[in-house]
């Protein structure tokens, strides 16, 4: 049985000296996104990673009050002479928020940071890759462009990136304002990989209801995309479970366990890895998947930073050929600029020499 994923990194050397946090900021479609890129610094080299949460007064007060954020459980610590596998159990003994106990993923989103700022640091430190480490080879990455339709002239902004770039891929959000119209119109341009019904928020973000008259709209009317999080229950079962091995889950996967407690058996799952919070666990999804032949495409978090490339870097060595949210920065934006980068992304633009 070959070793763990995780187990090969672990052991890696690691030194952090110093940590600091920069703040990061994009204006699209009326809305300001903020993340944190944090900064694990050491023999002369940087590693850094993104928390990706979506609570912009909480990115603001990270920002302004990170020394405190970051307490002194690891202040006081530094430098830290470790392995990657060690600096990371550290991370169980520091209280990287303050509060928000019912808030998982903010929690999930801000330790991913951490993490993957101290993977890539160690990575530079023994002047190595995660190809290397891994052993998987690094493949240009295919990418899907994630987006919503808007209520009025719904596919015209999406025939405005056509434009700019014909052979873009789309990731859509699906919407109960869809009709036969829209959907026919998304069938002609035969341009969609992934519809996701968003079936599975609840609390304050919910998705569009599910209803068996919407969800058979997309199921038959588009039969060759991937469903992503749809909401099983007695009016809706009966359209899906015909269609159930383009079922993919995504909001509901943050651990292994989570894989053996979805409603059907997954052929493909998207993976988000600021979702999983450590390496360890999003490893051991990749490693899992992989021995059961389920099939992964990489899901993006509107990261403005370094945090894009890690989810680039995963893809290219994990599901380069799949429909991955992992589009680069450019695509954020609600028009598209000159020069737009192109799918697959080469090889060199998910890697830079050492680190991740």
């Amino acid at each position: 049985m070959s070793e763990p994923s995780y187990g090969r990194l672990s052991a890696l050397p690691l030194t952090v000296e110093k940590c600091d946090v920069a703040a990061r900021e994009q204006n699209s479609n009326a809305w300001t996104r903020r993340t944190t890129v944090v900064r694990l610094l050491g023999l002369g080299q940087v590693g850094a990673g993104e928390d990706v949460n979506y609570d912009s007064d909480e990115q603001l007060r990270f920002q302004a009050t990170w020394q405190k954020a970051v307490p002194d459980a690891l202040q006081s610590q530094l430098p830290i002479r470790s392995t990657l596998g060690g600096f990371l159990q550290a991370l169980n003994r520091v209280a990287l928020f303050d509060g928000v106990e019912g808030r998982t993923d903010m929690r999930m989103y801000r330790r991913w940071a951490f993490e993957s700022a101290a993977l890539a640091l160690a990575l530079q430190q023994s002047e190595t890759s995660l190809s290397e480490v891994l052993g998987r080879e690094s493949k240009p990455v295919r990418f899907a462009r994630s987006m919503g339709l808007a209520k009025t002239d719904p596919i015209g902004a999406l025939r405005t990136w056509l434009d700019a770039e014909p052979e873009l891929r789309f990731k859509l959000d699906y919407s109960e304002h869809w009709d036969d119209q829209v959907v026919a119109q998304l069938s002609d341009l035969g341009v969609v990989d992934v519809v996701d019904l968003k079936g599975l928020y609840r609390g304050s973000f919910q998705g569009p209801p599910a209803s068996r008259e919407g969800y058979e709209r997309v199921v038959q009317g588009l039969p060759d995309v991937w469903i992503e999080d749809p909401e099983i229950n007695e009016e809706t079962a009966a359209v899906l479970m015909p269609a159930i091995d383009r079922i993919t889950w995504d909001a509901n996967l943050h651990s292994v366990q989570d894989l053996w407690q979805v409603q059907t058996e997954p052929k493909v799952v998207n993976i988000k890895p600021s979702r999983f919070g450590t390496l360890e666990s999003l490893l051991a999804v990749y490693d899992y998947c992989e021995a059961r032949g389920i099939r992964c495409y990489g899901g993006g978090q509107f990261e403005l930073d370094v945090g894009r490339r890690h989810i680039q870097a995963l893809a290219s060595l994990f599901h380069p050929d799949m429909p991955n949210d992992v589009a680069p920065v450019d695509y954020h934006l609600s028009k598209p600029a000159a020069g737009l980068p192109r799918s697959p992304l080469p090889v060199e633009d998910c890697f830079a020499g050492t680190g991740f």
